[in-house]
């Protein structure tokens, strides 16, 4: 149910845009959940010429912002609300948040925490379906297209989530990333540096090998046409980009620190790392220009002591 005594969310983001457009010329880029700051922040200015600004939505035990920008998922206290342009929904208790994982038009999404939740048409009547899950600990699940389950990695082995059950759809040795796109899903194993494709997965799974080269992959991510695969490798220290089809390599960007995630910040974006302390920046990879931008913080505590001084 929409929380009417919330302010329409749209309104306060413009203020927030507006404030800091006047500090940075340039469009807000995307927004990120920043866990010093415990707060959706904004990306103020373009990639290459942007810091990260002020709060959006604050005092968050987590937090994230769909692929496209539309919808954040935000949870304070166990509780999950979803902001979008109407205002603020409530989505009820699901406990501590370990992952959150979004359809590629990003309409639906899922959490997983003491059990894996997934939410449908978020754009409209929103519908939550809680899924059977493994008996070992799931490491990271993908939202199918259709949002009709969830694909998850577990011990060894790749599932599809449904209400029904859990079925195990392949056998992987130590999977450690998982993405999925038009119907295939994309699988890392950590302890042989592999990336598999699993196609057909519904039904009787057709794996082949995408590539065998890349030194500790820690995180997957399609592009919203299921045609680019893009593979952070930990200890390699880059961002692969693969045409998904054929496994072809089409680029390759070398980093000066090792990428932990492929997460969505909006407006086309993905976040590279998860700050653990206030002195350290955010790293964002913009597929379009293939490029990594740094993006330095404000401490949004000194920002606030400097507002009552002022």
């Amino acid at each position: 149910m929409l929380r009417k005594s919330i302010p329409c969310i749209a309104l306060a983001l413009a203020g927030v845009a507006a404030a800091q457009q006047s500090h940075l010329s340039g469009p807000n880029s995307g927004r990120i959940f920043d866990p010093v700051t415990r707060s959706i922040r904004w990306i103020v200015g373009v990639p290459g010429a942007a810091y990260l600004g002020s709060a959006a939505e604050s005092d968050l035990d987590a937090g994230s912002v769909s692929p496209d920008g539309r919808f954040t998922l935000a949870s304070r206290n166990g509780e999950i609300s979803l902001i979008r342009a109407e205002g603020v929904a409530d989505l009820g208790s699901a406990g501590k948040i370990e992952e959150f994982a979004w359809s590629a038009d990003g309409k639906s999404a899922a959490i997983r925490g003491a059990s894996v939740r997934l939410y449908r048409n978020l754009d409209s009547e929103t519908r939550m379906i809680e899924l059977a899950a493994p008996a070992s600990g799931i490491r990271a699940i993908a939202v199918e297209p259709g949002a009709d389950a969830v694909l998850a990695i577990a011990g060894d082995g790749l599932y599809r989530l449904t209400a029904a059950g859990a079925r195990l759809v392949a056998t992987v040795e130590e999977p450690s990333a998982l993405a999925v796109a038009m119907g295939t899903a994309y699988v890392a194993s950590r302890s042989r540096n592999e990336i598999l494709r699993v196609a057909n997965y519904r039904d009787s799974a057709d794996i082949s090998l995408i590539t065998s080269s890349i030194d500790d992959p820690a995180a997957l991510a399609t592009s919203a046409d299921g045609e680019i695969l893009l593979i952070a490798a930990r200890a390699g220290r880059s961002i692969s980009i693969l045409r998904s089809a054929t496994g072809e390599v089409t680029g390759k960007v070398d980093l000066d620190f090792e990428p932990t995630r492929i997460a969505p910040a909006g407006d086309g974006l993905f976040q590279l790392n998860s700050r653990s302390s206030a002195e350290e920046p955010v790293y964002v990879f913009d597929p379009r220009q293939r490029s990594v931008f740094f993006i330095p913080t404000q401490d949004l505590t000194a920002q606030a002591a400097n507002s009552v001084e002022d």
